[in-house]
C-alpha cells in the first residue's frame, strides 16, 4: 500500500518539473562555462609564457651580438699589439696609438690597452700614467691562464680592479710568443663593465629583470638588475652560478628558475657567444611576464561570477 504522502509528492514534482529541468540545465551550462574559462585561462597562460620566451630570446640575441662586436673590436686591437710585438720584439705602442686616434676601436668602452711581459710585470700602456715602481700582475688570472697553458685564443676575465687604471675592468687578453713559441707575455685591453650595462639598460628589463654576461665557469662578467646594476664586488658577481645543464650544452634556449641570483622565479633566455666561452643571459620575473594574462584572466572570472 502506497504511503499517503506519495501522491502529494508526485503532484509536487509534476508542478515543479519545468523549474527543476531548467535548474539542472543551468547548472550544467554554468559548469561548462567555468570549465571553458579554466581551459582558456590555461591556454592563455601558456601562450603568454611562449610570447615572453620569444621576446626574451630576441633580447638575448641583441645583447649577445653587441657583446660579440665589442670583443671582436678588442681582438683586432690585441692582434695589432701582438703583431707589432712579435715582429719587432718591441713594447712601443705608437702604431696602436695611431690606430686609436682614428677611434678604432671605440674609446668609449675600454679603460686601457697594454702589454704584460713574461715575468708578469706591466711593460707598457697607452695611458700616460707613469709608474714609479713596476706593477706586478703575475697573480692575475688573465696572465696565468696564458703563462700556464698553450692558450692562443681570446680570454675574457671576471671583473677586477685595474692596478694601472684604478677602475673596474674586464680584462681581455691574447698570448704573446717568442719566435720559438715560448711564452713572451700578454697583450691586454681593459673593458669597462658599465659599457655593457649602459647598453642593456636601453631596453626595459622590468623591475625584477636581469641581464648578465656569464662565463661557462659560472661567474658573471657583467650584471644588470632592473633599473640599476650590481657593484662589481657584490656577492652576485663574485660567486659562481649553478647554471642548468642545458645552458652549458645548448647554444640557445630558455628555462624557468628561482635558483639564480636572488631567488626570484624568472623566465630566462640565453644564447652563447661565438668564439668565446661566454653566454648572454636575460631574465624577467614570471609574475611580470604574466601581468597582462592575469589582467585578462581577472576579467574572464569576473564575467563568469556575474553570469553565475
Amino acid at each position: 500500500m502506497q504511503a499517503p504522502w506519495f501522491p502529494r509528492w508526485l503532484a509536487f514534482l509534476r508542478t515543479r518539473l519545468a523549474f527543476i529541468s531548467l535548474s539542472i540545465i543551468a547548472l550544467v551550462l554554468l559548469g561548462l562555462l567555468w570549465a571553458a574559462m579554466l581551459l582558456q585561462s590555461q591556454r592563455d597562460q601558456a601562450l603568454s609564457l611562449l610570447e615572453s620566451r620569444s621576446h626574451w630570446l630576441n633580447i638575448a640575441r641583441t645583447f649577445k651580438e653587441h657583446a660579440e662586436n665589442t670583443f671582436n673590436d678588442a681582438d683586432q686591437a690585441l692582434r695589432l699589439v701582438k703583431y707589432q710585438f712579435e715582429r719587432g720584439r718591441s713594447h712601443d705602442l705608437s702604431v696602436l696609438n695611431e690606430y686609436l686616434s682614428h677611434e678604432l676601436p671605440d674609446k668609449h668602452y675600454y679603460n686601457q690597452i697594454g702589454i704584460i711581459d713574461e715575468r708578469g710585470y706591466y711593460a707598457s700602456s697607452n695611458l700616460s700614467v707613469k709608474q714609479l715602481t713596476p706593477v706586478d700582475l703575475s697573480d692575475r688570472e688573465h696572465f696565468r691562464v696564458h703563462r700556464d697553458g698553450p692558450r692562443s685564443h681570446l680570454f675574457v676575465s671576471r671583473p677586477v680592479m685595474g692596478r694601472i687604471s684604478q677602475k673596474w675592468s674586464i680584462q681581455v687578453t691574447q698570448r704573446l710568443s717568442h719566435p720559438d713559441g715560448r711564452f713572451a707575455g700578454v697583450s691586454v685591453i681593459s673593458i669597462d663593465p658599465d659599457y655593457f650595462v649602459r647598453f642593456h639598460r636601453g631596453i626595459d628589463l622590468g623591475v625584477q629583470g636581469v641581464s648578465a654576461l656569464i662565463g661557462l665557469d659560472g661567474y658573471p662578467r657583467t650584471l644588470t638588475q632592473g633599473d640599476g646594476h650590481a657593484n662589481q664586488d657584490s656577492l652576485f658577481v663574485n660567486q659562481a652560478l649553478a647554471l642548468p645543464p642545458e645552458v652549458l650544452h645548448q647554444e640557445r634556449g630558455s628555462f624557468l628558475s628561482d635558483q639564480l641570483f636572488d631567488g626570484v622565479l624568472r623566465l630566462y633566455a640565453y644564447e652563447h657567444l661565438k668564439d668565446a666561452p661566454l653566454v648572454m643571459l636575460t631574465g624577467m620575473a614570471r609574475s611580470e611576464a604574466l601581468e597582462e594574462f592575469q589582467a585578462r584572466n581577472l576579467t574572464y572570472f569576473q564575467f563568469g561570477a556575474v553570469i553565475s
